[in-house]
């Protein structure tokens, strides 16, 4: 049977309209506008990428891991914000505290995931005053505050109580008869040599806490991250899923630079190459307890 010239077109133009809308998905619809893109490399270092704390080994993991799963056991895309178990995007604004973001959003996700509800906003601002062992918006560990928020069952509370003040001030925990959540079980991972674990992890517990370097980001505009991205780690975020299934797997990631910054907050990074050194150093958040 012949087939037209016409249908071989209009074929060709709904193959090629396809790989354009899969494209755009990556780029934001607006170009982004946040100040950081105005910034001299130096001042945007200065003000964003000096506050992360490298990973202290000797904290041992607190969670006993579920196996990890082949590649052909696992689904080819997984964006856990389709489940209603991420917040929105939050600006840190001139506080450095990348690190206290990343683990109040994953102890967000985790809380709904388990509990099964809606996600909930927990106070970045208590983990940012409170934990003793940062310094506040002048820097702090993700793995050192997992440890203080399971140590004692320290509560973290909702937002709502202790709101964010984009400083660091006094503790203020004694002021607050509400109680939230406690982590009772994480883990925290370094130098992952098989990023298939950094999939079966999200799989299995939801978002993940990651430290990476975030270098070039300040040019970041959409798309994915695939080269010019370094090693060394400076900055904390929260991966909340994957894409498989086009020619370039990436993670989504979780930015605390606000929504006029990247895609709508969020950036893209290839899976597979360790690119940003995204393998560096997972944190898990593998049960919280409701202190309610």
């Amino acid at each position: 049977m012949m087939i037209s010239h016409s249908i071989i077109i209009l074929s060709l133009i709904i193959f090629i309209k396809g790989i354009a809308a899969a494209k755009t998905d990556l780029y934001p619809s607006v170009k982004p506008s946040s100040h950081i893109y105005s910034l001299s490399h130096d001042r945007f270092k200065e003000l964003y990428l000096s506050s992360y704390r490298r990973f202290d080994e000797s904290q041992p993991p607190r969670l006993s891991l579920n196996k990890s799963l082949s590649l052909t056991d696992l689904p080819r895309r997984l964006d856990w914000r389709e489940k209603g178990v991420v917040s929105p995007v939050k600006d840190q604004k001139s506080c450095g505290g990348c690190w206290a973001f990343s683990v109040a959003e994953t102890v967000e996700s985790r809380f709904a995931i388990q509990e099964h509800i809606s996600v909930a906003k927990f106070s970045v601002q208590e983990i940012i005053d409170c934990d003793p062992y940062s310094n506040g918006c002048l820097g702090g560990n993700t793995c050192s505050t997992l440890k203080w928020l399971s140590k004692n069952s320290t509560h973290l509370l909702p937002e709502s109580s202790y709101p964010l003040t984009d400083g660091t001030e006094s503790c203020k925990l004694s002021n607050y008869s509400s109680k939230g959540v406690s982590v009772s079980q994480y883990a925290c991972l370094p130098a992952l040599s098989n990023e298939t674990d950094i999939l079966s992890h999200l799989y299995y517990y939801g978002p993940l806490i990651a430290a990476v370097d975030a270098n070039t980001w300040n040019e970041y505009m959409g798309g994915i991250i695939q080269y010019h991205c370094g090693t060394q780690l400076n900055h904390a975020v929260q991966i909340v899923g994957y894409d498989r299934t086009g020619d370039v797997p990436y993670y989504i990631v979780r930015n605390s630079w606000g929504t006029d910054w990247g895609h709508n907050g969020y950036i893209y990074i290839k899976i597979g190459t360790n690119t940003c050194g995204i393998t560096e150093n997972i944190n898990i958040v593998g049960q919280v307890k409701n202190q309610q």
